[in-house]
């Protein structure tokens, strides 16, 4: 493995690359402090675009370096790109704009894009003998790997002493001291070309070349299954740990370090098995290996047979087929090419198979908020009643109509579900608390409304106000009180207007757990549904039944008020009374504390059930401007009054006919019902 570290030149080389990566890392580190620095909640967007812009960049510029790398002096060209990166990164800290970091990115991504395929296409210039090649690709390989292992934590280290800022500074001088040993290194120049062609051909003559040959349009198949795979974990191992299997913050990392060595494991494997084996077989077996990696995730995520131990185990092998898929790239590209073509048939690839993450980054993040993140699984939603399953549909419907309404922006002026976010295993007593500190509703202005209704319309309107929507409707199938759907922008909350007000309040704050918890979720009345869950899915659904419990009746608050009562359906009754909740959440109180036996709750449950309302019919007016809520009427009458809709769209916004939308704004003009 270390034979070719015996070549001087090379071990120049690889000591430039290895400081260099190190450097990246912490400038990537750095450069997400700076993002929140000056963007805030916004930063996941601005790197999100810096990703973007790199990916274009590398893309885009690759090929026009190639196609004059063999024009350039080697040396002297890779030694001025490292200074033009160390020049941008030490610029870096200075900027104040978030278009400076756009601008400012892209000048730096374009000197690694210039300078990495350059690097790369010269080290096979280096060693010509192939087993030594070999295990070259293979110490890079390990380079990159614990890079992106070590880099984070080498940051973390590093923040303790210094502010960030001065990440910038330390990736400077990994660039610097990259120049300084590619410069001491007697690196052999390109081979030249006869050139007749134009820029233009000339620019794409690494890429005909690849095309042209079968191999390499092979080799471009399995960068595309490669960066499949890579952009499933790097996107989506975070809503796997934290959104499926409701893992800590923590454990993100040992999942991305699962990849990492499997993919390690597989760089010190590959010179072994290519002294055996073909190449063909080799990576062809990479590739199977992450194929069967990603239907295995694909099938254990539908069926709800997903754990921490199998998503270790799935990501080490897709590590492992993805080094073996890779690892041995640079072989086919050496066989493939003269040596005067080498510098434009790398930077080709360096291009095409940076196409290739651009392509599948977002298709991961898609499929990632399809089937990752925690809404209502295909076996769970079927065995949910069809009335239920039309609202849910009725649901995402308003939340589109909100975007079309709203411009995309949601008009409050807070947004609870974007300011705070818990981890599922949050303290739940701090949680209520911090929750009613930042919605500024105190126990004491609770206590103080005077009846249930009161309370409902209050708690409704305070979390309008920030910025989650709440509709009603009769649900018509009374075991079912309420659901909610997670949307960065416009989160929705729906409840059963026939269920009891008490009830209502209830789930309204176990629906906003699920918002909390980036989850989508059902509140129930009874245990068989949560029985039907995962583990997981199961436990999001205890712990927002907890939380709801102790926003609205605090365990100090409990407590003081229960002193010298007896456990009895009178001081249920006097209990809800004054928090305004139901007797038999106050009785389920008892049972959790064994302060009753669960025949007592039983009965005393059985008895209160009449609090569920039967739906009465009533005025279809008055119930719609209950139902759909008044601020969201105000939103589609006032596009209609300013003419950004018609009456026929208006009509479909508030669900009526459109012959009914005067008579309806006429009974909404007249307040409340």
């Amino acid at each position: 493995m270390i034979s070719p570290l015996r070549n001087a030149v090379y071990r120049r080389l690889f000591a430039a690359q290895v400081i260099a990566l190190m450097g990246t890392g912490l400038a990537t580190v750095a450069l997400g402090l700076l993002a929140y620095d000056l963007a805030g909640a916004d930063a996941g967007a601005v790197l999100g675009t810096a990703l973007a812009i790199k990916m274009i960049a590398y893309v885009g510029v690759a090929p026009v370096v190639g196609a004059f790398a063999d024009r350039l002096p080697r040396r002297a060209f890779l030694v001025a790109m490292d200074v033009v990166r160390a020049a941008i990164v030490v610029a870096l800290p200075f900027v104040d704009q978030v278009w400076q970091i756009y601008l400012l990115i892209f000048l730096l991504q374009a000197a690694s894009a210039s300078f990495i395929p350059t690097f790369q296409a010269t080290v096979p210039d280096v060693l010509p003998d192939e087993r030594d090649y070999t295990r070259a690709l293979s110490l890079s390989r390990l380079a990159y790997d614990l890079e992106s292992l070590l880099s984070p934590l080498l940051a973390a280290a590093l923040l303790t002493f210094i502010g960030f800022h001065w990440l910038f500074a330390a990736t400077a001088f990994g660039f610097v001291v990259s120049a300084l040993l590619v410069g001491s290194a007697a690196i052999p120049e390109a081979a030249r070309l006869e050139r007749r062609a134009g820029i233009y051909r000339r620019t794409l003559g690494g890429a005909h070349i690849f095309l042209a040959t079968p191999r390499l349009r092979g080799l471009l198949a399995l960068n595309l299954a490669a960066a499949a795979a890579g952009a499933m974990v790097i996107v989506n191992s975070v809503v796997y740990v934290q959104g499926v299997l409701a893992r800590p913050a923590a454990d993100l990392a040992f999942a991305l370090a699962a990849f990492g060595g499997g993919s390690m494991v597989a760089a010190l494997l590959v010179p072994h098995l290519l002294d055996r084996l073909p190449d063909r077989v080799v990576m062809l077996t990479g590739a199977g290996l992450l194929g069967a990696a990603l239907l295995f995730t694909g099938i254990a995520g539908e069926q709800n047979l997903a754990s921490w131990s199998m998503l270790l185990a799935v990501w080490c092998v897709l590590g492992l087929g993805y080094g073996a898929t890779l690892t041995p790239a640079g072989r086919l590209l050496r066989r493939s090419s003269h040596q005067a073509d080498r510098p434009a048939l790398f930077a080709a690839n360096f291009s095409l198979s940076h196409l290739c993450w651009l392509l599948t980054y977002p298709l991961a993040g898609w499929l990632g908020a399809s089937f990752g993140f925690r809404t209502l699984p295909e076996a769970e939603f079927a065995r949910i009643p069809r009335q239920i399953r039309f609202l849910l549909r009725k649901a995402s419907a308003q939340q589109i109509n909100l975007y079309e309404l709203c411009q995309g922006q949601n008009p409050a002026e807070s947004l609870i579900t974007s300011d705070l976010e818990f981890p599922i295993q949050k303290n739940l007593e701090q949680m209520a608390r911090e929750v009613r500190e930042y919605i500024g509703i105190s126990l004491e202005e609770q206590c103080s409304w005077n009846t249930d209704e009161d309370a409902l319309a209050n708690w409704r309107q305070a979390l309008i106000d920030n910025g989650v929507f709440v509709f009603k409707d009769a649900f018509r199938v009374p075991e079912y009180s309420g659901f909610s759907l997670y949307d960065e922008v416009f989160p929705v909350i729906y409840v059963n207007n026939s269920a009891a007000k008490t009830r209502q309040i209830f789930t309204l704050f176990h629906e906003l757990a699920h918002l909390l918890f980036r989850t989508s979720g059902i509140d129930t009345i009874g245990g068989e549904y949560i029985k039907t869950l995962s583990a997981p899915d199961r436990q999001i659904e205890i712990t927002c039944n907890q939380f709801a419990a102790q926003f609205l009746l605090p365990e100090e608050a409990f407590q003081k008020a229960f002193v010298g009562l007896d456990p009895t359906e009178n001081t249920a009754e006097l209990l809800a009374s004054k928090f305004h909740v139901s007797r038999e959440f106050v009785f389920r109180i008892f049972l959790d504390r064994n302060l009753i036996k669960e025949t007592d709750y039983v009965d005393a449950a059985a008895k209160w059930v009449d609090q569920r309302q039967a739906g009465t019919g009533g005025n279809s007016y008055w119930n719609k401007i209950v139902y759909l809520g008044r601020d969201y009427i105000e939103l589609a009458l006032s596009q209609y009054h300013q003419n950004r809709i018609d009456q026929n769209q208006l009509a479909e916004y508030l669900d009526s006919k459109p012959r009914n939308v005067g008579t309806l704004e006429e009974y909404f003009s007249r307040g409340k019902s």
